[in-house]
């Protein structure tokens, strides 16, 4: 947020941030003939707006959809499928066993299970005791996960045996997914109510990177992922007819978002497997079979796929993608649409959307990526500091020592190289 833009001080602006409407100005020396963004459907961080109703989040909503649909298919993975209601009572009965070993509201969890339907019932049930989960990749150097594990001081450890036998040994409690959890009574499971979430309790704490290879812990509320989802439901008209993918890392912060605003509306939600998933023909084919209407892809998956002749009959109506730049326009026969994304994993996931249109500019990236992260509201802004700020920003990191563990501002420079032509 600038300064410049909100004289009145951050709290206004911030307000003018989350309601306003106005497009989002592109730098002219970005324009070179190019569609501008709002004319592209491109949606800024205002179109994020904190209109979600606060009196339920993710677990709530949920539990929501395992009571008013309780067949309905929630997960499919390979020849296995989850209804709603299977889904609910597997999570609360690890939920139960994890609040009777104290979690509870900022406690963090660590979940460490590959992609699968076990991952998706460890991450509900820690929401559902209260908890933050904090998703790990089991193809981690195991250096990496011990590091992760102890800085975050996890007192308990959701994963496989299997995956703990490699691990050092730490001060957190294995429990596994599905054994333990499978301890409690059915009748018992379906009597205990989500444990009460408030906004400003952390959702999950996420590890990426950073700028010194580091590893640090980005925290996530309620309130941040709850706007996530509110925005991707109204934004894709996700419906309970969706079919969606679960592709990306357990790690990578756009797992939360391949799941929640699908699981939340009701929809299904489709694992693919590992060797589909590292070759574009046959993910294609993948998709079409399954009748995929919605999916996911990293960005260099993306555009593989999107070279591939495509049937000009399928289910798949939006292509999601993002996690780097960028470099190829969709071909016009392309039956479905492709929606570029690009978001700091602290303004939780997603910070700027927009359709990407057929086009044949080689010699100019696609709109979408890095160089719109740092766009002012109403003109066209300058290399400099960017603020971003509202309900969808992170509520610190978690990093040792010195680090702050509250940020409602986030500050970052945008600079001319990442304007590319």
């Amino acid at each position: 947020m600038d300064v410049d833009v909100f004289p009145e001080g951050i709290a206004e602006g911030n307000r003018k941030l989350q309601t306003s409407d106005a497009p989002v100005a592109a730098p002219d020396e970005c324009d070179g003939g190019q569609p501008r963004p709002w004319e592209a459907g491109w949606q800024p961080v205002a179109a994020r707006a904190d209109s979600a109703s606060e009196d339920a989040f993710v677990p709530q909503l949920v539990a929501e959809q395992a009571a008013a649909t309780p067949g309905a298919t929630a997960l499919v993975a390979g020849d296995r499928a989850l209804t709603y209601r299977e889904l609910d009572t597997w999570a609360d009965r690890l939920a139960q066993r994890l609040r009777a070993l104290g979690v509870g509201p900022d406690v963090l969890v660590g979940l460490c299970v590959e992609r699968s339907i076990e991952m998706v019932v460890g991450a509900l049930g820690i929401l559902k005791a209260g908890g933050a989960y904090v998703p790990l990749d089991p193809a981690y150097p195991a250096e990496r996960l011990a590091f992760m594990l102890n800085d975050a001081r996890v007192p308990v450890l959701v994963t496989r045996q299997r995956i703990a036998a490699r691990l050092p040994a730490g001060a957190w409690q294995v429990i596994d997914p599905d054994a333990d959890a499978r301890l409690i009574p059915d009748a018992d499971a379906r009597l205990i109510p989500a444990a009460p979430v408030a906004a400003t309790r952390l959702a999950y704490v996420i590890y990426t990177s950073g700028s010194t290879g580091q590893p640090k812990g980005v925290r996530i509320t309620h309130a941040g992922l709850l706007n996530l989802v509110s925005w991707h439901r109204r934004a894709f008209a996700v419906t309970a007819a969706d079919r969606a993918t679960h592709v990306a890392s357990p790690a990578f912060d756009a797992a939360g978002w391949e799941l929640w605003p699908y699981l939340t509306a009701g929809a299904s939600v489709y694992l693919v497997d590992e060797d589909t998933r590292r070759a574009p023909a046959p993910l294609r084919d993948w998709l079409t079979a399954r009748g995929i209407t919605i999916s996911f892809l990293p960005t260099a998956l993306a555009e593989s796929v999107m070279a591939l002749e495509w049937p000009r009959e399928t289910a798949l109506r939006v292509l999601l993608t993002g996690g780097d730049a960028l470099h190829r326009y969709p071909s016009p026969a392309l039956p479905f649409a492709v929606v570029n994304n690009y978001g700091p994993t602290e303004s939780t996931v997603v910070a700027t959307s927009g359709v990407v249109r057929a086009g044949e500019r080689l010699d100019l990236p696609p709109w979408g990526g890095r160089q719109h992260a740092g766009l002012h509201p109403g003109r066209a802004p300058a290399a400099g500091p960017v603020r971003r700020a509202g309900r969808a920003m992170y509520r610190g990191r978690r990093r040792g020592a010195g680090v702050p563990q509250s940020s409602r501002l986030d500050r970052r420079e945008v600079r001319p190289r990442s304007v590319r032509r």
